[in-house]
């Protein structure tokens, strides 16, 4: 089993007593200060908006592919990602 996958199945464990979500961060845009998280454990199976005041707010610099447990709020109807806590990230692997 790859790093990531091993974190992942590790976060889930822990995750689901605390029923957060975690997924990976898929698309990001610095320039527009927002990106998506793929909801790798969550109910909806979709991609979660996340903005980088969430990013701040967690003390961490967004990076492609870094694996976060988070939690969800709905802004119109559609999700948001808050209060992420990292889990993992590409560079752990080095």
């Amino acid at each position: 089993m790859g790093n990531y996958r091993l974190a992942l199945w590790l976060a889930g464990l822990f995750l689901r007593e605390i029923d957060m979500p975690t997924g990976n961060l898929k698309i990001w845009n610095t320039d527009r200060g927002f990106g998506f998280l793929s909801d790798d454990t969550g109910p909806r199976k979709a991609d979660v908006f996340v903005h980088a005041s969430a990013f701040r707010l967690a003390g961490v610099e967004p990076e492609l592919g870094d694996v976060f447990a988070y939690g969800t709020t709905e802004r119109e109807g559609k999700p948001i990602a808050v209060h992420l806590q990292r889990i993992w990230s590409p560079r752990d692997a080095h």
